[in-house]
């Protein structure tokens, strides 16, 4: 059983000796945000109150901990966790030693045993009583049935909507359209009269928060007249929180000049829906939530023909940075955390191991003081101080180390760590290629395109095949998100361009390959491409478009083929696609350990696949 560590209950049933500790954990959460306390991937930290419960279905001891990816405001703020079949129920039970007990059997293969992560689907239920092998959504129903029945529980649909309020009291937002009447009471600013503006503020001091709005300095904004009576009147001083402009910006843009209506319905079901929405984590609950409610009261009022705003939803991974949480104490094989430390850890443990240590992907490093420090990945932010601030590193480094860095770090949706191996990596990369264009650039400006793809031969038709191997791949992995695995095969295609530099001069098919990379090169690092593109090309890349694919070029001459001997793998052949059974048996017998396993014994049958598989059948 997890209690929110809000809940009353939390501190009354703390044991006296766990008593301390849960009050530090308790004190700890209120600091965390909603966001931060419900981010997946999160390490799930908590504390045993020292107290039990008892399970009413089975008279079971149940421990009673506190953990703040439970919400006080969401349910009754206490729940009992089903590590087996609820991802962050399991994470907390790993986390902590917990037992995870399978109530749930997949349907036709059994889970592992131990299970590697929770499983989420229906299923039939297991391990539970009289409802064995009940499919799960059904028991739902009876269980609860069941419960109702012995008097112990009872069944309820909890939402988890709240009141939004968005109201602010900043300078930037939009202006809410109401104006305060001693008369009339609140009274909307008429529709012709729409919308307020915010008055031209130029002094930072002005937009600055001094503890109520900012616009509460400004009588030129706020005094007017009332739109009812005439009298004097004051305009509402707060604006509107920035999602409820976000919300539906997507809206406005199939219609941004539109100085009548937010926009014309007719151009919104034209574009709509989105294709794909791509945002942080964070963002997959709240903005996606408001825009999602936007369009189905949209959708309501006939506004739009949609909906769901959004096609495709993709989560990147947040930056992560190595961070020093503080000073640790080391004797043997345990680690003691002084109070600052371990509240920066935002764990409720002391002491840890150093294989615990290890596990959480920490480092204990010397500090400059001469003591231990505990260094951890952890998100950039300005309250950790492990942020990189951009206008520097853009002027030592320039913007594409940093795109680079990022995106071949690890695959977007993932998290990724910010080190200055990482981009040292991107500065490498960028300077091989500019090197490789620069020593070429004489000779490439003496050279032509023009040539037959066909007429190609030796290291000029290898190297064609490859430049469009990696456009293909490129091209697949930039539709699918893959920037990481795009870049890879960039940085392939550039080993392959300075080793047939090595033997060959500038060719026209080598100037075609220089052309396609600077286009395949742009999205991910455009200010070198563009500067590079411009010394043998007057438009921009921008206009350039996506290199076209020769199909034809993937064409292999050479073929792979496997060789069986008795249908087990002995070797494989280099032969060409459309050769004959002759070809492929001569150049299998060439093969060292095939010809070992035919020693002494009768071919008796070949079965030959072209391009695929060579099996020889012997006997004796």
């Amino acid at each position: 059983l997890v209690l929110a560590p809000e809940h009353p209950l939390t501190l009354e049933l703390a044991a006296p000796r766990k008593r301390e500790e849960v009050l530090a954990y308790v004190e700890a959460a209120k600091r965390k945000t909603e966001m931060e306390r419900q981010a997946e991937g999160r390490e799930k930290t908590g504390v045993f109150l020292g107290a039990y419960a008892v399970n009413p279905a089975t008279g079971e001891r149940i421990p009673i901990w506190t953990a703040d990816y439970v919400l006080y405001a969401y349910g009754t703020g206490a729940i009992m966790a089903v590590p087996a079949h609820d991802q962050r129920d399991y994470e907390f039970a790993v986390r902590h030693g917990l037992p995870v007990r399978k109530v749930i059997e997949r349907p036709g293969e059994p889970l592992p045993e131990p299970l590697e992560r929770a499983y989420e689907e229906p299923g039939i239920m297991v391990n539970s009583g009289p409802f064995d092998g009940t499919e799960s959504e059904e028991g739902k129903r009876k269980v609860i049935a069941w419960l109702e029945e012995k008097g112990v529980g009872r069944g309820r649909v909890t939402y988890r909507l709240r009141d939004w309020l968005i109201s602010r009291q900043r300078y930037w937002g939009t202006p809410i359209p109401m104006v305060h009447c001693q008369a009339c009471g609140v009274v909307p600013v008429p529709e012709e009269e729409l919308p307020v503006l915010l008055p031209d503020l130029k002094d930072v001091e002005d937009i600055r928060p001094k503890g109520k709005s900012p616009l509460e300095a400004h009588p030129e904004f706020y005094e007017t007249t009332c739109p009812k009576c005439g009298g004097p009147a004051r305009r509402d001083t707060d604006t509107m929180d920035t999602f409820f402009d976000s919300s539906w910006y997507y809206l406005r843009y199939t219609d941004p000049h539109n100085d009548r209506l937010p926009f014309d319905p007719q151009k919104a079901n034209a574009w709509m829906p989105v294709d794909q929405y791509i945002g942080g984590v964070e963002h997959a609950v709240l903005h996606l939530l408001y825009s999602r409610f936007f369009t189905k009261f949209l959708h309501d009022l006939g506004l739009v023909a949609v909906e769901e705003p959004f096609q495709g939803l993709f989560t990147q991974g947040m930056v992560l940075a190595w961070t020093d949480f503080g000073p640790v104490e080391v004797e043997g094989n345990t680690v003691r955390l002084p109070e600052p430390t371990r509240i920066r850890l935002e764990i409720p443990e002391r002491e840890l191991a150093l294989e615990d240590v290890r596990k959480m992907g920490a480092e204990l490093r010397p500090h400059e003081d001469g003591t231990l420090h505990l260094w951890k990945p952890a998100v950039m932010s300005k309250s950790k101080g492990n942020g990189v601030m951009v206008g520097p590193f853009v002027r030592e480094q320039g913007a594409d180390i940093a795109r680079i860095t990022i995106l071949f770090a690890a695959p977007p949706e993932n998290e990724m760590v910010w080190t200055e191996e990482g981009v040292q990596g991107g500065w490498r990369f960028l300077n091989r290629i500019y090197r490789r264009v620069a020593e070429d650039r004489e000779a490439l400006l003496q050279t032509s395109e023009v040539f037959q793809a066909e007429a190609l031969e030796g290291e000029d038709r290898e190297l064609y095949g490859k430049l469009h191997e990696t456009l293909k791949k490129v091209t697949e992995d930039l539709e699918a998100l893959r920037f990481n695995t795009a870049i890879a095969a960039l940085m392939e295609f550039l080993n392959a361009l300075y080793e047939y530099r090595k033997d060959r001069p500038v060719t026209p098919v080598y100037r075609t390959a220089l052309r396609y990379y600077l286009q395949m090169l742009f999205p991910f690092a455009p200010h070198l491409a563009e500067e590079l593109w411009h010394w043998f090309w007057p438009d921009s890349l921008f206009q350039a478009g996506w290199p076209e694919l020769d199909e034809k070029a993937l064409e292999k001459d050479l073929v792979e083929v496997a060789v069986q001997v008795n249908g087990r793998v002995r070797g494989t052949i280099q032969i060409p696609k459309d050769a004959p059974l002759e070809v492929a048996r001569a150049e299998a017998l060439k093969v060292r350990n095939v010809k070992a396993h035919l020693e002494g014994k009768e071919v008796v049958k070949e079965i030959y696949v072209p391009g695929k598989i060579l099996n020889l059948v012997v006997r004796g």
